[in-house]
């Protein structure tokens, strides 16, 4: 008995994450046997039945927002958005060409993000049960739990690879954190904000005692992701056909104002606050 109980508290933190995993995707399939699913749900799953057979990232759902209308019906989803890293997930629906695959692949991917908050926690609280609260507090946290009732969306990677930058950047290891932010970059055409962001703040809370190495690997870090970001606008127009009129321009001018007031005005601060007690 004691040893199962060791077990568990070693292994405690995937089992929150099997269980959030287990838990969202049965009320995912019920709401998607309710036909309660939302139209991005539909797009994915053609996207990834395009994909496995040897289309990647085709889809019609929304051929409207290609120049090539209506004379195309086909459109790359990477015009609508550059999120060239949900192709991780192909290899799964390859094997189980079903919906329910993009429900459990979409829940295991913001569970995922727990791992870095609960070690995180623990290397600075040391104690298991706090990390765990942490956790928990994650994975209950109404932005995450929401958002994993829409079944699939490459969204879900933002919070799991901002942390981890987070985790990497603390910890100063500055080629894991470069790594994870061409990653969070990847996720969508704005993402890469993120990283930059993290590496800006880093280096001004750190400023007077930050090495020179550290300082040149970080420059090097935003510089390569802003690259990135200014190509992913790019490449959505010239290489893979956007409509630069249609209505995916807009939701784009409105996710940057948005992310950018969030980020500002409710991120960094508590951010600040972790780096001053760390």
């Amino acid at each position: 008995m004691h040893s199962i109980k060791k077990k568990v508290e070693k292994y405690i933190q995937y089992i929150l994450c099997c269980i959030f995993v287990a838990v969202t995707t049965v009320l995912c399939y019920i709401n998607y046997s309710s036909f309660s699913a939302n139209w991005d749900l539909g797009d994915f799953v053609q996207l990834f039945w395009y994909t496995v057979h040897g289309m990647p990232f085709k889809e019609t759902a929304t051929p409207f927002f290609s120049n090539t209308f209506p004379s195309n019906l086909q459109v790359s989803f990477l015009a609508i958005h550059f999120s060239p890293i949900i192709i991780v997930a192909a290899p799964f629906y390859a094997i189980y060409p079903s919906t329910i695959t993009l429900f459990v692949v979409g829940s295991s991917i913001l569970a995922a993000g727990s791992i870095p908050v609960y070690y995180l926690a623990y290397e600075r609280i040391s104690s298991r049960l706090a990390a765990v609260s942490f956790q928990i507090s994650y994975l209950v946290h109404p932005a995450i739990l929401f958002s994993s009732l829409h079944g699939f969306s490459p969204e879900f990677f933002l919070a799991p690879l901002g942390v981890t930058c987070f985790y990497f950047l603390l910890k100063r290891k500055l080629i894991y954190f470069f790594l994870s932010s061409l990653l969070l970059a990847s996720v969508i055409e704005e993402a890469g904000i993120i990283a930059i962001i993290l590496a800006g703040t880093w280096l001004l809370v750190y400023r007077k005692s930050i090495k020179a190495k550290e300082f040149l690997a970080l420059i090097l870090v935003a510089a390569t992701v802003a690259i990135y970001v200014k190509f992913a606008f790019y490449a959505r127009v010239s290489v893979f056909g956007l409509d630069e009129n249609g209505v995916t321009s807009l939701i784009s001018k409105e996710n940057w104002s948005i992310l950018g007031v969030q980020v500002l005005f409710r991120f960094l601060p508590g951010f600040l606050n972790v780096l001053r007690v760390g």
